[in-house]
């Protein structure tokens, strides 16, 4: 089973962004461990080696957040708000935005978004659970863990 979990992950991690990365997770909670070996590094902080054999952990895929989360419907409507706020009943038709210019701000928003609001938080998905085994741990310190 070792192999196959080492495959996916070579696999899965292998690309630029965070599309079909793997994080680990030794509480099925916090998904921020890059690797089985990671994970067994951190488990041996409050453990001793023989101690983790048998240590139930999780993986999953991450789903990234888009960040678009402000588009030019939002803003618009806020400005509206504000008019009305000021104006009242004067500016009910206030802003009056054409198509064209509603699509500027949208892509400006979306480019804006994507340059400044780059999340570093993700989700999880298709999480499934691993027990640690006696070869992971060998593999571990074979490998240069301390």
């Amino acid at each position: 089973m070792k192999n196959s979990i080492r495959g996916v992950q070579k696999r899965m991690n292998s690309g630029e962004s965070n599309m079909n990365k793997v994080y680990w997770a030794t509480d099925d909670e916090t998904y921020n461990l890059d690797t089985l070996d990671e994970v067994i590094e951190h488990l041996l902080c409050d453990n001793e080696p023989n101690e983790i054999v048998g240590c139930a952990v999780s993986y999953g895929e991450v789903v990234p957040f888009n960040t678009d989360w402000i588009d030019a419907d939002f803003v618009i409507d806020n400005i509206a708000e504000r008019g009305y706020d000021e104006g009242g009943e004067f500016a009910l038709d206030f802003p009056d935005v054409s198509a064209e210019a509603k699509e500027e701000l949208e892509t400006f928003l979306s480019n804006w978004q994507a340059k400044h609001c780059v999340a570093n938080f993700w989700k999880i998905k298709n999480t499934k659970e691993y027990t640690i085994t006696q070869e992971d741990v060998d593999n571990y310190f074979a490998n240069g863990g301390e």
